[in-house]
């Protein structure tokens, strides 16, 4: 799936869609997605922080015996790229008075895996789950909703 096969699947049934590809670990390049949106169609109305993918085997991402480097990945992707989107698009919902945010957790951040593995993303996904109601009182999101 690449965001022109998905613009062309939006557009074969009928929609208008910008399909645009960006690494949520970038900060600027989120903010820099958000105003492409913004310059597009004027608001934003759906914010879905759904970044992810699995990393690394069970076996090999227990919390005792995780890589540094593998951790800061998934950190960065799940947690940073969640936060810098709401973050990106909390002012714009703001200014509309409107606007639906849906942050994307797992049950793997509700408990550990059973053997263990999967640290990092449990960790990140429990964060995640957090993040609304950290958004709700820090960026004072009313007539906007969060979700998870």
């Amino acid at each position: 799936m690449t965001a022109d096969s998905t613009v062309a699947e939006i557009e074969a049934a009928g929609g208008t869609g910008l399909g645009i590809e960006v690494d949520v670990r970038d900060h600027a390049a989120v903010e820099a997605m958000v105003a492409r949106v913004v310059q597009e169609w004027g608001r934003v109305d759906v914010l879905v922080a759904n970044a992810g993918g699995g990393r690394g085997r069970p076996m090999d991402t227990k919390a005792s015996s995780l890589d540094p480097a593998l951790l800061q990945l998934v950190t960065e992707m799940y947690l940073l790229g969640t936060v810098y989107s709401c973050n990106a698009v909390a002012p714009i919902m703001k200014q509309q008075r409107s606007g639906k945010i849906i942050t994307v957790s797992s049950v793997a951040g509700t408990a550990p895996s059973a053997d263990g593995g999967y640290a990092h993303y449990g960790a990140a996904k429990a964060a995640i789950a957090t993040t609304p109601g950290i958004s709700r009182k820090i960026l004072g999101l009313s007539g906007s909703r969060l979700t998870v």
